[in-house]
């Protein structure tokens, strides 16, 4: 599910990561962005991991949003699956 996954090596120290980006919507107030959800293999993650509840998204500079405040992501439920944890 997803696009087709992609590898980097982000840093020299650490190996290569595996991961799949997908495209979403993001709603700040009445505002929507073109945005990514970038979603990593976690099985080729293995010196920098996170909570498996972060979700990361790559989005232009959304002008006054500050820490803590909500947003609403629209995703295509054929190239990604949510699921609670």
């Amino acid at each position: 599910m997803g696009s087709d996954p992609y590898s980097l090596k982000w840093e020299k120290d650490f190996p290569s990561e595996t991961f799949s980006i997908i495209s979403c919507t993001l709603i700040y107030k009445t505002k929507q962005y073109n945005a990514y959800i970038y979603y990593p293999h976690v099985e080729t993650k293995t010196v920098h991991i996170q909570k498996k509840s972060t979700v990361e998204i790559l989005a232009p500079f959304v002008e006054g949003i500050s820490y803590g405040d909500s947003i609403e992501v629209l995703i295509n439920t054929q190239t990604i699956q949510i699921v609670k944890i």
